[in-house]
């Protein structure tokens, strides 16, 4: 007689998360959001130059810096930082760190890149720049250290230069679990021009979603115009995430609702026809 194991339900939840764009020289850092939900939670969190090389990336920012930034009594404010992350005896229980989240290694104690372990609560800006002012490709990533804990991370964003090839602005993160997670992913450009007074946005962004299995990359879903499919249920959708309203229907901003299950995914936004401009890609987590 056959015996059925049933495994029990396990809710996923966003584990890791990462954003890899260009820092464009002076005042010009890769500026990540990030929300935690529920308490405060210890997170790993990275920025990436110098390692990108040895994954064939070109151009990186050589020395980058990084600072953690919240609102205290309603000032921006540098609440954690860090420049060489192997400074000062701190490789070793970083690397511990690095293995617990499954985060791949830094192979070099004395490399440039930076890394730090700080707890999180509400929202929180990281900023990453080159020291010298550079300009170049950096990765940030957000690592769940407390993944079994109450708080769980929500929504992630950036908004940076959209172009084409190595200067796509490219979102990372996994879902854990074995219960599919539903998402909000949005490409916004001429939003931003028209409610926030951004100059030389993305005319027309499009959102494209990638599943990471086996080693291999495969389009899930992707958005082109957000209301395409009826600008009601976005909508409902931009509401629930608590996101900004897009109030043009005809607008060409992107925005997909998805079902995921388990599993790491990228979502690369890129303009139609190769065009490029100021954007900003948003993941949430839908209930």
């Amino acid at each position: 007689m056959a015996r059925l194991a049933i495994e029990a339900p396990r809710p996923g939840r966003l584990v890791n998360l990462s954003v890899r764009a260009t820092t464009r020289g002076p005042s010009s850092p890769l500026i990540v959001g990030a929300v935690v939900a529920g308490g405060g939670k210890q997170m790993l969190v990275r920025g990436i130059g110098p390692a990108l090389a040895a994954f064939g990336v070109a151009g990186t920012v050589l020395d980058p810096r990084l600072e953690i930034h919240a609102d205290v009594n309603g000032r921006d404010t540098v609440v954690a930082s860090n420049n060489d992350w192997g400074a000062n005896g701190a490789a070793a229980g970083l690397r511990a760190t690095f293995a617990a989240v499954g985060a791949f290694d830094l192979a070099d104690a004395a490399s440039r890149d930076a890394a730090l372990v700080a707890t999180i609560d509400s929202a929180r800006t990281i900023h990453v720049s080159d020291v010298t002012e550079r300009s170049g490709v950096a990765l940030v990533e957000l690592y769940d250290a407390d993944p079994t804990g109450p708080a769980r991370l929500v929504n992630l964003s950036a908004r940076n230069f959209a172009g084409t090839g190595e200067n796509t602005l490219i979102a990372g993160f996994s879902i854990s679990g074995n219960v599919p997670k539903r998402l909000l992913i949005r490409g916004v450009g001429p939003r931003l021009a028209a409610g926030f007074g951004v100059a030389g946005v993305l005319a027309d962004p499009k959102v494209e979603l990638f599943l990471s299995e086996g080693g291999r990359s495969q389009l899930f879903a992707g958005n082109d115009n957000w209301a395409e499919g009826g600008a009601a249920p976005a909508r409902a959708a931009f509401a629930a995430a608590g996101a900004f309203d897009l109030t043009d229907p005809a607008s060409k901003d992107a925005a997909l609702v998805v079902t995921v299950p388990a599993g790491t995914y990228t979502a690369q936004l890129s303009g139609a026809a190769n065009t490029t401009g100021e954007a900003l890609i948003e993941i949430y987590e839908l209930p």
